[in-house]
């Protein structure tokens, strides 16, 4: 594997520490604490901080302050009305208007998806990006402009990932089911059913984000966590998981480290 830049590291860290609850909802991240700890520049801390909230990790409290993302009950059910209407509407379209050489491709992606233990980082890992690029995948077959230019604001990164973690291996094989299925109903040309499916997909992710915020609601804790290095190996609900990659949004683009810096 090749080695991470500082930037990557830092992103990659503090992503992890959000979802395995080292940082909590509301804390403020000290910019020059985080400098102290990976030895860096300012700047390296903030196109990583930028991306993650970009991203849906992290928010901007106030100018200039990164705080990790409180998200409200209210947005999230708001988010995922919208996100069910988007994507049912996606993979009604796709299986309308989908090519002979999209169908083909994304037959492709199913087979090339192995069984899924999640037993290890490795295969937890696997599952993530093999959900994100067939969801992806179904956007652009679509081929409705309007959905790949809300996908990303409707269908933040953040939230996909906090389900995962949050479902145990049982209940993520059923989401991969309805996935699967929604895939299965668009290579067969019923939109009916793609559409359901897919409805059924995004219900069971939203109501592992709100589980997973209903956990958190009402603990006390600091409003400034210790920085520090992240180890980034843990299990939770019987899956392992480690540090990850980067995915793309459901617009497909990953952002680069430094863009996203402009949005604030």
């Amino acid at each position: 594997m090749p080695e991470r830049s500082i930037t990557e590291g830092i992103y990659l860290e503090v992503r992890f520490a959000v979802l395995n609850g080292t940082y909590l909802p509301g804390q403020i991240l000290d910019r020059e604490e985080l400098c102290d700890v990976y030895g860096c520049k300012s700047a390296i801390v903030v196109d990583a901080l930028n991306v993650l909230v970009f991203e849906g990790y992290l928010d901007i409290p106030r100018r200039g302050v990164f705080g990790v993302r409180h998200w409200k009950a209210t947005e999230i059910e708001d988010l995922f009305d919208i996100r069910s209407s988007m994507m049912g509407m996606a993979s009604a379209r796709a299986a309308e208007r989908a090519s002979e050489h999209d169908r083909s491709s994304m037959a492709k992606l199913l087979e090339q998806s192995p069984p899924f233990s999640l037993s290890t980082a490795a295969s937890t890992e696997s599952f993530i990006q093999a959900c994100v690029e067939l969801q992806g995948t179904i956007v652009r077959m679509a081929k409705v402009a309007t959905i790949n230019e809300m996908a990303r604001n409707v269908a933040p990164n953040a939230l996909f990932r906090k389900a995962v973690w949050r479902l145990g291996v049982s209940e993520l094989a059923i989401l991969w089911k309805l996935l699967a299925q929604t895939c299965e109903a668009i290579l067969q040309l019923a939109p009916a059913a793609a559409q359901k499916s897919m409805n059924d997909f995004v219900a069971k992710i939203g109501g592992a984000v709100v589980a997973d915020l209903e956990e958190v609601a009402g603990l006390h804790y600091p409003e400034f966590p210790e920085i520090r290095r992240i180890s980034c190996q843990a299990t939770a609900h019987d899956c392992v998981f480690g540090a990850g990659e980067r995915e793309p949004g459901l617009d497909g683009r990953v952002i680069p480290f430094g863009v996203a810096q402009s949005r604030y």
